[in-house]
C-alpha cells in the first residue's frame, strides 16, 4: 500500500531535532561560525517558534537539549570545545537530501515549507554506521511537545513487517500525523515529573566552571569534588624547562624568573590533572552512552511488542483472554516506566558529566591561556636569565683574577717597603702642593673681595642714578598733572581755549623734550648695566671655573691620600701575617729541635750549640721584627696625622667654595633685582609716553570738536539770517494783504444798502 500525503491534512508541529537543524542553518548562514552554542541555538529555536507563531511546551529547553545529543549520536553533529557543529556525515546527508528533493543550493531562496521538508528528509536519511540504524516509530502520535520521537525502535525486518501487517492504515497517514492518539503512557508522565527536578542548561555561551565544594544541583545535594592535587612523581620524566642555577650566595632569594617557573609548574601539574580528570569522565560517559543504548534498545523493543500486543488484542478480543492480555499490557508498562525512569537518571548523569566536561573544557582552555601567557613571560625573561648567568660566569672569572691578584699581591709584599720611602717624599710634595693651593685661593679671595667692593659701589652709582631717574620721572608726572588739570578746565573755559593753546604746547614741546632726554639717558644706563653685567658674568665664570679646578685638584689629592692609607693598612696587615707566619714557623722549628734533642742525645754538645745560635737569631729576627712592627706604626700614625690635616684643608677649601658660590648667588639675585628695577622704569617712562599721547590726542580731537562747533554756529547764524529774512518779507506780504482788504472793506461799506448791520473786518493775529 502506497502512503499517500494529504495537502489539507491539519498543521503538524515539527519535532526538535528538525527546529534544532532548522536553527543552526540558520544561525550559521547569518554569523558564518563554524561551531555554535547550545544558549544561540535555545535563543534561535525560541525566536523561530515566534515568527512561525508555534507554541512550545514548558520543557522545551530541556527537548531541544536531548535533540542536540540525538543528532550528536547519530553522527549529524559533532562537539567542538563546548560548541555543536555539522560533521562530515551530516554534511553529506544535508546535500543528498538536497538533490533528493530538487532544492536549490542556498538556502536564502528556499521557502519554510522547503525547509522543513529538506530537515524531515535529512532525519529520515539512515546514517551510514555500521552499529544500528534508527527508524522512527511509527505509532508515535503528532503534535506533542514531549521527546517521544526521539525514541526509535531498532532495524528489524521481522518486527517491521508484522507492525506494517497490523497498522497499515497508520502507515498510511504517517506523515501527518493523525490527530487522534493514545492516552499519555506512564513514560511521558515520568518525563514531564523529572523535568520539575532537573536543573535547565545555563543559557550563557560560555559556561563558569563551578567552584569547589559548591552544590550541583537540587537533586543529588553532592558537593562538587576538590581539585585533584599534582601527583607527587608526575614530573620525574620530564625535562626541566629553563636551567636551574647552583645554590650560593648570589642567588640565595627567590627571583621573578623562579617565581615564574613555579607558577609555569602549578599551571602544567593543573591541565594534567583536569585532562586526566576529563580523560575520566569521557571514559564514565561512553560507559553511561552504552548503558542508555541498550536502556533505549530495551525500551524500543518493549515497546514494539506493545504494539504488537495492543493490536493483537484489537484483531483476536474474541479469541483471547482480555484479562491476560491487560495483566501483560501493565506489566509491560510497569517495566517500560522503569525503564524510562532509568532512561531519565541516566540523562540526569549525562547533562551533569556534560556540564562538567564543558566546565573542565572551559577549565583546560582558561590554564592553556595561562600557560602560554607564563610560557611567554618566560621567554621574555630569558635574555635576563642569560644576562644573569654572564652576570656569574663574569663574577667567577672576576674572582679568578681576584685570587690571583692576591697571589700576586702577596709576592709584591716586599716590594711595599720599597714603596714607603716613595709615599713619604710624594707625600711631603702633596702637602707643599696643598698649601700652594691654599696661598693661591686665599689670594684669589682676596681678589674676589676687592671685585665684589668693586661691585658695590658700581650698584651704589646705578643706584643713585635711578633715584635721579625717579626724580625726573615724578617731575614727568607732575608736569603731566598739572596738563591733566588743564585739560579740565578747557571744558569750562572753552572760549579761553585759543589763547592758552599755545603755552599748553609749548608745555608738550618740553615734556616730549624731557622724554627723549629720559629714554637717552635710560638706554644708556641700560647699555651701561649690560655692559657692567656682561665684565661681571664674564669674571664669575671664571672664579667658578678655578674654583672647580681647585675642587677638583682636592678632590683628586684626597682619593690619592686615600689610597695610599689603603696600601699601608693592607701592607701593615701583611707584615701582621708576616710576623704570625715566623711565630708558627719558629714554634716548628722549636718542636724539631725538641725531637732532635730527645732523639740524638749523643750529639747534645753541637745540638745545643746549634739551638742556641738559632735562638740567638730568632732573637734577632723578633727584634727586627719588633722593630719594623714600631716603624710601620709610627708610620701609619704620621699618615694619619697627615690625612687628617688633609681633611681639615679639604673640609675648610669645601667651605670656602661654598661661601664663594653663596656670594656668587647673591651677586647674581642682585643683578635680577637692578634687571627688574630697569624693567620697571622703562615700563613706568612707556606708560608716561602713553600719557602724554592721550593727551595729545585729548588736545587734537577737542580743536576738532570747537572747530565743528564754529562750523555749526555759522551754519545756525546763516539760518537765523535766513529766517530772519523770511519773517520780513511774510511781515511786508500781510501789511500789503491787510491794505487789500481793507480797501476792500471800504468799496463794500460804500456800495452796501442803508440799513444793513456793519461788520467789522475780522482782525487777524500779527507775527
Amino acid at each position: 500500500m502506497v502512503a499517500s500525503k494529504s495537502p489539507k491534512a491539519a498543521k503538524v508541529a515539527p519535532r526538535y531535532t528538525e527546529r534544532v537543524m532548522g536553527a543552526m542553518s540558520q544561525i550559521q548562514r547569518e554569523t558564518h561560525k563554524h561551531a555554535i552554542r547550545t544558549a544561540s541555538i535555545h535563543a534561535r529555536v525560541q525566536k523561530m517558534a515566534q515568527e512561525r507563531k508555534e507554541k512550545l511546551g514548558p520543557h522545551w529547553k530541556t527537548f531541544v537539549t536531548k535533540a542536540i545529543g540525538v543528532l550528536t549520536e547519530e553522527g549529524i553533529l559533532e562537539k567542538d570545545h563546548g560548541a555543536y557543529a555539522l560533521s562530515l556525515s551530516g554534511k553529506k546527508i544535508i546535500a543528498t537530501a538536497r538533490r533528493a528533493l530538487d532544492l536549490p543550493s542556498n538556502s536564502q531562496d528556499m521557502t519554510i515549507e522547503q525547509e522543513v521538508d529538506l530537515w524531515k528528509q535529512v532525519l529520515r536519511t539512515p546514517i551510514a554506521t555500521p552499529t544500528r540504524k534508527r527508524l522512527r516509530n511509527s505509532r508515535v502520535p503528532a503534535g506533542d511537545d514531549s521527546d517521544d520521537e526521539l525514541v526509535e525502535l531498532p532495524s528489524s525486518p521481522i518486527k517491521g513487517r508484522k507492525r506494517a501487517r497490523t497498522s497499515s492504515a497508520a502507515a498510511s497517514h504517517r506523515p501527518v500525523r493523525e490527530p487522534t492518539r493514545e492516552p499519555p503512557s506512564p513514560l511521558t508522565e515520568l518525563e514531564e515529573s523529572m523535568e520539575n527536578v532537573l536543573v535547565p542548561t545555563p543559557a550563557t555561551a560560555s559556561a563558569r566552571p563551578r567552584q569547589s565544594r559548591s552544590f550541583i544541583d537540587q537533586l543529588s545535594k553532592q558537593p562538587t569534588p576538590a581539585p585533584t592535587e599534582m601527583e607527587l612523581h608526575d614530573d620525574i620524566t620530564d625535562e626541566p624547562a629553563y636551567i636551574e642555577l647552583p645554590a650560593s650566595a648570589d642567588n640565595y632569594s627567590a627571583t621573578p624568573v623562579e617565581s615564574l617557573k613555579e607558577e609555569l609548574a602549578k599551571a602544567e601539574s593543573a591541565v594534567v590533572a583536569l585532562s586526566r580528570e576529563l580523560r575520566d569522565l569521557r571514559e564514565q560517559r561512553t560507559t553511561l552512552d552504552s548503558e542508555l543504548a541498550r536502556t533505549r534498545k530495551r525500551a524500543d523493543a518493549n515497546a514494539a511488542e506493545k504494539v504488537m500486543l495492543e493490536a493483537q488484542l484489537a484483531a483476536d478480543v474474541p479469541r483471547t483472554d482480555e484479562a491476560d492480555l491487560l495483566a501483560q499490557i501493565a506489566h509491560l508498562e510497569g517495566e517500560k516506566g522503569q525503564l524510562q525512569q532509568t532512561i531519565a537518571t541516566k540523562d540526569v548523569r549525562i547533562s551533569r558529566l556534560e556540564e562538567r566536561n564543558e566546565s573542565l573544557a572551559q577549565d583546560a582552555v582558561e590554564l592553556n591561556a595561562k600557560l602560554a601567557v607564563l610560557r611567554d613571560a618566560a621567554e621574555a625573561l630569558k635574555p635576563q636569565m642569560d644576562a644573569l648567568d654572564s652576570a656569574l660566569a663574569e663574577r667567577i672569572s672576576i674572582q679568578t683574577v681576584l685570587e690571583a691578584q692576591l697571589a700576586a699581591a702577596k709576592k709584591e709584599a716586599e716590594d711595599m717597603r720599597l714603596k714607603v720611602g716613595v709615599f713619604e717624599t710624594s707625600t711631603r710634595l702633596l702637602r707643599t702642593e696643598i698649601e700652594s693651593k691654599a696661598a693661591q685661593l686665599s689670594e684669589r679671595e682676596a681678589e674676589l673681595g676687592g671685585e665684589l667692593t668693586a661691585k658695590a659701589g658700581a650698584m651704589s652709582a646705578l643706584e643713585s642714578r635711578n633715584a635721579e631717574l625717579a626724580a625726573s620721572l615724578n617731575e614727568a608726572r607732575s608736569k603731566m598733572i598739572e596738563a591733566e588739570a588743564a585739560r579740565s578746565c578747557l571744558a569750562d573755559r572753552f572760549s579761553e581755549a585759543e589763547l592758552r593753546n599755545s603755552s599748553f604746547q609749548a608745555t608738550i614741546d618740553e615734556l616730549r623734550l624731557a622724554e627723549g632726554r629720559a629714554v637717552a639717558s635710560i638706554e644708556q644706563l641700560s647699555a651701561e648695566s649690560v655692559k657692567q653685567l656682561g665684565i661681571r658674568d664674564e669674571t664669575v665664570a671664571a672664579l667658578k671655573s678655578e674654583l672647580l679646578t681647585a675642587q677638583e685638584a682636592t678632590r683628586v689629592q684626597a682619593a690619592q691620600a686615600e689610597e695610599t692609607l689603603t696600601a699601608l693598612t693592607w701592607q701593615l696587615a701583611h707584615t701582621q701575617a708576616s710576623h704570625a707566619a715566623l711565630e708558627s714557623t719558629l714554634a716548628v722549628t722549636s718542636e724539631k729541635s725538641r725531637s732532635e734533642l730527645e732523639a740524638a742525645s749523643a750529639k747534645s754538645a753541637d745540638v745545643s750549640a746549634k739551638l742556641e745560635e738559632a735562638v740567638k737569631r730568632l732573637g734577632e729576627v723578633e727584634t727586627r721584627l719588633h722593630i719594623a712592627g714600631r716603624k710601620h706604626t709610627s708610620e701609619i700614625a704620621d699618615k694619619d696625622v697627615i690625612l687628617t690635616t688633609l681633611n681639615d684643608t679639604l673640609v675648610s677649601a669645601r667651605a670656602d667654595v661654598q661661601d664663594m658660590v653663596q656670594k656668587l648667588a647673591q651677586a647674581d639675585r642682585d643683578r635680577g633685582q637692578l634687571h627688574a628695577d630697569v624693567v620697571q622704569i622703562k615700563g613706568d617712562l612707556q606708560a608716561e609716553m602713553a600719557n602724554t599721547r592721550d593727551i595729545a590726542a585729548e588736545l587734537e580731537s577737542e580743536r576738532a570738536k570747537r572747530a565743528q562747533a564754529e562750523t555749526s554756529l555759522n551754519e545756525v547764524r546763516e539760518l537765523r539770517e535766513a529766517d530772519v529774512a523770511t519773517i520780513g518779507a511774510l511781515q511786508d506780504k500781510f501789511a500789503r494783504l491787510k491794505d487789500a482788504q481793507m480797501e476792500l472793506w471800504v468799496q463794500f461799506e460804500l456800495a452796501r444798502p442803508s440799513g444793513q448791520p456793519v461788520l467789522p473786518p475780522a482782525s487777524s493775529s500779527t507775527l
